[in-house]
């Protein structure tokens, strides 16, 4: 049987292995969900751009008819051109939207919507020249032909009028001309309206008219200007029909032809537009159906983590709780110095076996402890009646000290303070040189201070672990020099080179001090 050691390890890396595993695939099922939803999401963009492109096209459509129907009105090329780069635009705009769809079903009809309108610019460009046809017969040719008659009835007028033929001739040449004058002011009404009323009746004013001067009753000389005048009736006649059959043949291309292609793209448009809603409807279903799926799995796993985390810490809880509680009891005694015969646990083969043991170790030493213990009381009371005679002598050093050094820096200290205000106030009213002395006097003040400090550190050098340091002789005795009052400038030489010396600096420099102020004085 494995030791239990080993089966308390296994048990808490297998419950934190199987928490572990089971934060994992909760966290692997909220990724997967959250990937879902993008990419749901993106699909839903995807849609509403559709619907964002198809409303374009239907706004590009209405233009197109709009332009086409402002050049059946004008016929000006200005916007002719521009249903022609309006009708290139919109082939481009389907054609690169069928090129980006992935779906079958929306290229197929992006398709469609494509192959109409070649066509609606093949028709377009029909009407252009049915147009060009009609607005040559109408505003060239016919009045050109109208023309010609006018001069041949003035012809026939100006020969009867030679030749004094009777009354009645030339009411029929008069009447011919009104009946001619009738059917053109109707047959340009129809260019205008299209209505076949006006056509008909043009017509029968026009045979009228070529009835009257084609009558029998009619003077012979005037056969040949008549068998003319009826010929330029009929050729008249000929080119007013053909300017009608131009008419009604870009009207057919406009409201028949060019009108079905546009009805036929925008028929594939709203069926773009009901398979991008109906996409839509499935697409916030499906994200519905994801988010409820991802939270039911989420929370199974959350319950499942919870669960198992809840009877791994039972397990261990009763595995380990009641062993570490001993051994805490036993080491709150050992820590408050208590010795114990029996220690629980030792006789088990794992960590809290372990332990055990060392707390019987522990219960040996304070044992041991406390046989020292009575032995240290004892020699703790010579000890202190030895150090309460040496603090009575230090204290009275100390105290000595501290008088000497407060009554000393305290007239210091005013000095310093009085030459400040002094330098301040009346600073720029001195000359360079009691400047120059009021600045020597601070700094020999802070040099004294100093050395009081100094003098305080060595009223104490029998209780403090004054260590030696390298001391430089010739920058210690240059500090003196600068402290040292010398009102007769008494020279002073050494040499420049001396030595570093190891010593206690604090006693040196006092010694130093007074030979060289001794001396000067």
């Amino acid at each position: 049987m494995m030791p239990i050691a080993i089966n308390l390890k296994a048990r808490i890396y297998s419950g934190f292995a199987i928490k572990s595993v089971l934060l994992c695939g909760i966290g692997l099922i909220g990724f997967l969900g959250t990937s879902e939803l993008y990419q749901s999401s993106n699909e839903m963009q995807h849609v509403s751009d559709i619907n964002a492109s198809v409303l374009g096209i239907d706004r590009d459509i209405q233009e197109l008819q709009l332009h086409v129907g402002r050049y059946m009105a004008s016929s000006q090329d200005a916007i002719r051109q521009e249903i022609v780069e309006l009708n290139d635009r919109l082939f481009e705009n389907i054609s690169a939207m069928a090129s980006q769809q992935t779906d079958p079903e929306l290229r197929e009809i992006f398709d469609k919507m494509a192959e109409h309108l070649p066509e609606y610019r093949n028709h377009f460009d029909s009407v252009v020249a049915e147009r060009q046809i009609r607005v040559d017969l109408v505003h060239q040719q016919l009045p050109r032909q109208s023309a010609v008659i006018a001069a041949r009835m003035a012809e026939i007028r100006q020969q009867l009028r030679s030749e004094d033929h009777d009354a009645d001739i030339q009411l029929r040449l008069l009447r011919c001309e009104s009946e001619f004058s009738q059917a053109e002011k109707l047959l340009l009404r129809y260019y205008v309206a299209s209505d076949s009323a006006y056509l008909n009746q043009a017509l029968t004013h026009m045979e009228s008219a070529v009835a009257a001067i084609e009558s029998e009753q009619l003077h012979p000389s005037t056969a040949q200007l008549r068998r003319s005048l009826a010929a330029d009736l009929q050729e008249y006649e000929r080119i007013g029909l053909r300017a009608v059959q131009a008419t009604r043949g870009y009207l057919f291309l406009v409201n028949v032809l060019m009108a079905g292609e546009a009805s036929e793209i925008s028929y594939y448009s709203g069926r773009l537009r009901d398979l991008a809603s109906q996409r839509r409807d499935e697409i916030s279903a499906q994200v519905s159906q994801t988010a409820r799926r991802v939270r039911q799995m989420t929370g199974l796993g959350i319950a499942s983590a919870v669960a198992i985390a809840m009877l791994i810490a039972g397990r261990l809880a009763f595995a380990v709780l009641q062993p570490v509680s001993q051994m805490t009891s036993t080491f709150s005694q050992l820590a408050a110095g208590e010795t114990m015969s029996a220690i629980p646990g030792t006789d088990r083969h794992d960590e809290i076996g372990d332990m055990a043991r060392a707390a019987a170790v522990f219960s040996e030493q304070n044992q041991k402890q406390r046989d020292l213990l009575g032995r240290t009381e004892q020699l703790a009371e010579e000890l202190t009646e030895k150090a309460g005679q040496l603090a009575a002598t230090n204290a009275e050093l100390d105290s000595f000290a501290y008088v000497a050094s407060h009554d000393l820096k305290s007239p210091l200290r005013g000095i310093r303070q009085l030459s400040s205000w002094i330098e301040e106030d009346s600073g720029h009213l001195l000359p360079p040189e009691s400047l120059r002395h009021f600045r020597t006097i601070q700094s020999r003040i802070t040099k004294m201070e100093l050395l009081l400090n100094d003098l305080l550190s060595f009223s104490r050098i029998g209780r403090a672990n004054t260590e030696p340091e390298p001391v430089c002789l010739t920058s210690l005795l240059k500090n003196i020099l600068d402290f040292t009052d010398n009102p007769d400038h008494v020279a002073v030489h050494f040499p420049r080179q001396l030595p570093v010396v190891h010593t206690v600096r604090i006693p040196l420099e006092q010694v130093l001090l007074n030979l060289i102020g001794n001396a000067i004085k």
